[in-house]
């Protein structure tokens, strides 16, 4: 188990979101190389990068 999110993204191929928190949009906002699959519908600003997918929202 990890408990440090940004070790938990950089050991990650894919990020799958289920949770809508603040804290969560920051560390997603830093992350370019990941794929990000969104099931609660992210600020805009998560929403355009070119590795996100919404689905389910």
């Amino acid at each position: 188990m990890i408990n440090n999110p940004e070790k938990l993204i950089s050991n990650s191929d894919v990020i799958v979101v289920t949770n809508s928190e603040k804290e969560f949009s920051q560390l997603l906002n830093k992350t370019n190389d990941k794929l990000i699959v969104d099931l609660v519908r992210m600020p805009e600003i998560i929403r355009i990068k070119s590795n996100y997918y919404g689905i389910n929202w």
